[in-house]
């Protein structure tokens, strides 16, 4: 493809980029992912809660994206991506409202974490890239990309947010105000740049952009389905349970609590570069390999918080640099394989199944892991497990084999 083309792909469309990027950013799993270990010391310390409890409501979340994320992918096929997207967003923010006002109770806490799931699932990535699959060809990598680096986006700034609320208002208000704020920038911007590309841009592709791939029903039983399926539940067990913890670890590897924020936001740096870099290999090379290349970083910083404590922030930053570039690229590299072993036509609902995995996944790793450290009294033992687990995840997405063959695509990329 020649770079005109790429050129006038993404000027043609930038608007659609910029908006999935914000809705993205704003949505349930990017802010909530990476805020709410900030939000573990308060809430217990006011209600009494054990690490594990705490940790429980954000399994109850992601356990229901089992559910909403394939549900989000049909509403999104059928409804559109700005109906769908712009409820997610708002039902985000009256989760977060149900948060700042629970009275004490864990089992309320809970129901407003399942609320929070089911409202907010129209602000998953499905939905957003889904809208820029459609649009991009050329560069869809680069455009994957740029849309998941809003949740870097989010990673580094709405921790940073979250502390100085923490400080000035407390929680609740912080919980609040959160939400508020993402859904009012997303809901701007969505509905502005979505509607002012034109309205054949919010419920069809660009007439060049033929749609292909297979059915669902073929999808599921295809090996690689399965294998990307294994592949992610896996990762998720390593990592998910990572960033949630990530603020905790860090105070038990001797790093204070006013540093916490600046090293988690560190972390949300790296993720920006992870996802525009990995979209910016995937166009190049075979995107199973930029898998194992980023995953392996991965190990490497996740070995760096295995040694003695107390830690130095530089090593806690280069762990958490090594960690974001792999986190970054992972829901990148999900929705891109998606898209070139399974093409278009089906995308949603096919990332949909995926994403099921990624959602168990997250959610019960980030009990799992709260559990684990009561019982062992440590991270070390769970951060070791998480090393093998990456390197069992990465056989499986080195043994996905070539592209299908598919005429909308360059084949600059296949597999060795």
């Amino acid at each position: 493809m020649s770079t005109g083309t790429t050129t006038s792909e993404v000027r043609s469309y930038w608007r659609i980029l910029l908006a999935a990027m914000i809705g993205t950013g704003c949505g349930l799993l990017s802010i909530t992912f990476y805020t709410q270990g900030l939000f573990f010391q308060p809430v217990t310390a006011e209600f009494g809660w054990t690490r594990a409890e705490f940790f429980t409501s954000y399994m109850i979340l992601m356990l229901l994206g089992v559910v909403t994320g394939p549900l989000a992918g049909k509403l999104v096929s059928r409804f559109g991506v700005l109906r769908v997207g712009l409820f997610g967003l708002f039902g985000h923010f009256l989760g977060y409202l149900l948060l700042a006002l629970n009275p004490g109770s864990l089992v309320l806490w809970y129901l407003s974490y399942a609320a929070l799931s089911i409202l907010a699932a129209g602000s998953l990535p499905i939905t957003w890239t889904a809208l820029v699959s459609q649009y991009f060809r050329v560069r869809l990598g680069l455009a994957i990309g740029i849309t998941m680096s809003g949740t870097g986006v989010a990673a580094a700034l709405a921790p940073l947010y979250v502390r100085f609320g923490l400080d000035t208002f407390g929680w609740r208000w912080t919980y609040a105000s959160l939400g508020l704020i993402a859904w009012v920038l997303a809901s701007i911007v969505v509905l502005s740049f979505i509607r002012s590309s034109g309205p054949a841009q919010t419920r069809r592709p660009p007439p060049p952009a033929v749609l292909d791939g297979l059915s669902p029903r073929q999808a599921y039983r295809s090996y690689r389905f399965w294998f990307i399926n294994l592949a992610v539940f896996v990762i998720s067990l390593a990592v998910g349970g990572l960033v949630p913890n990530f603020a905790p670890l860090l105070a038990e590897k001797g790093i204070a609590a006013s540093d916490t924020g600046t090293v988690v936001s560190l972390l949300g740096v790296a993720i920006i570069v992870g996802r525009l870099s990995a979209g910016y290999f995937m166009d190049r090379m075979w995107a199973p390999l930029v898998c194992a290349i980023y995953f392996s970083g991965s190990v490497v910083g996740i070995a760096c918080l295995l040694m003695p404590a107390p830690l130095s922030l530089g090593t806690v930053g280069f762990a958490a640099v090594m960690a974001g570039l792999a986190l970054g690229a992972e829901l990148d590299i999900i929705a891109y394989i998606t898209r070139r072993y399974f093409g278009s036509k089906h995308y949603s609902e096919i990332f949909g199944g995926v994403y099921v995995f990624f959602a168990v996944g997250v959610g019960i790793a980030a009990s799992a892991w709260g559990f684990l450290v009561d019982w062992t009294g440590n991270y070390d033992p769970i951060l070791v497990a998480s090393i093998g687990l990456i390197v069992f995840a990465n056989a499986l997405i080195l043994m996905l084999g070539r592209y299908p063959e598919s005429a909308s695509f360059s084949r600059s990329a296949e597999a060795p």
